[in-house]
């Protein structure tokens, strides 16, 4: 059973979006006669409250793809469909997930029964907390018998690795970590909180770990080490058979990634926000440039009104006899010179 920390809530308009995925992937509905509603997608069943089919298409949209990926990356097989179930209440989540949860756990994935239990929430929180369980739940296949014993570290950080979840929390803790000097070893790390609330540095530095593991063997991903963990059961075993490396190298190697890491990003994230801001500076000229010439042909035009206000004027005094007298000619004017 693994756990997914409380998500934000948001609720963005994407519903066009989802219908048309809808067609376009096959997905059909069915409705069930306690009220609730089935939505098949290629891998998963989602069973979800009749008045939440926005979230459950979020849903599908999310699990159908990262689990296809992971099938091939992680060599596995979800067999049937899987089924994910979007509760509306604490009972119902308690049941689907197989045993009662705290208030703020909102996703468990359950690999033996090919289940995963959702809280109902927002369509970003549920997006973000799916592909974390779904991962939960191709990793715990991986796995296998070992997936009850494996270290916590493995299952939440190969969670998060693989649903891409690294955010700015996570590299704020990791960066806390390394300025003071307190990176964790790998048994340490065994040791793993409870709470996410509790244990932010620890799925960070989890994370990091399954992202060096990685690294060492780009090319079958974590596949092989979740092979040794299933036949060994044993981290340090499996560090020797898959990578050839001891438990202390690959701890010194994770180390070093950490500190990379932190020295790293704030860069990416410097340029990034460099180019935000000259972008920001650009639109302030264009707009200003546009408002500039927006006066300009807005005093034209009340010249050129005042202009044929003036010309109008004139007209319909000559044409009333209002108008100036008209010019002497040449002659009057010698006349009147003599």
């Amino acid at each position: 059973m693994r756990l997914s920390p409380t998500l934000p809530r948001a609720w963005p308009a994407q519903r066009p979006a989802l219908i048309l995925a809808a067609g376009l992937l096959g997905w059909s509905a069915v409705t069930q006669p306690s009220g609730s509603r089935l939505l098949e997608t290629r891998r998963f069943t989602v069973r979800y409250p009749s008045s939440a089919r926005l979230q459950a298409e979020a849903i599908a949209s999310e699990a159908d793809p990262l689990a296809e990926r992971l099938e091939r990356e992680l060599g596995v097989d979800l067999g049937a469909r899987a089924e994910i179930v979007l509760c509306d209440s604490d009972r119902e989540f308690d049941a689907a997930a197989g045993a009662a949860q705290p208030a703020w756990v909102v996703g468990v994935a359950r690999p033996g029964l090919n289940r995963i239990a959702l809280r109902l929430g927002s369509v970003k929180g549920l997006r973000r907390v799916t592909r974390h369980e779904v991962a939960h739940l191709l990793v715990g296949k991986a796995l296998g018998e070992a997936e009850a014993s494996a270290p916590r570290w493995l299952h939440e950080g190969a969670a998060k690795y693989y649903a891409a979840d690294w955010t700015r929390n996570d590299r704020a803790a990791l960066a806390e970590a390394v300025a003071g000097g307190r990176l964790p070893t790998i048994d340490e790390l065994e040791e793993f909180p409870t709470h996410p609330a509790q244990g932010a540095g620890a799925y960070a530095a989890s994370y990091v770990l399954v992202e060096y593991l990685v690294s060492l063997d780009a090319s079958r991903g974590l596949s092989p080490f979740l092979t040794e963990i299933r036949r060994t059961g044993d981290t340090s075993r499996a560090f020797v058979r898959t990578y050839r490396l001891s438990q202390n190298e690959v701890e010194a190697g994770w180390h070093e990634a950490m500190a990379t890491k932190t020295r790293t990003e704030p860069i990416a994230w410097a340029v990034e926000t460099t180019i935000f801001l000259l972008l920001v500076i650009v639109f302030i000229f264009a707009y200003a440039r546009v408002r500039r010439r927006s006066r300009e042909i807005r005093r034209r035009m009340e010249e050129e009104e005042l202009v044929a206000g003036l010309v109008e004027e004139t007209l319909r005094r000559e044409a009333s006899g209002l108008g100036p007298k008209p010019r002497p000619s040449t002659d009057d004017e010698r006349g009147a010179g003599g």
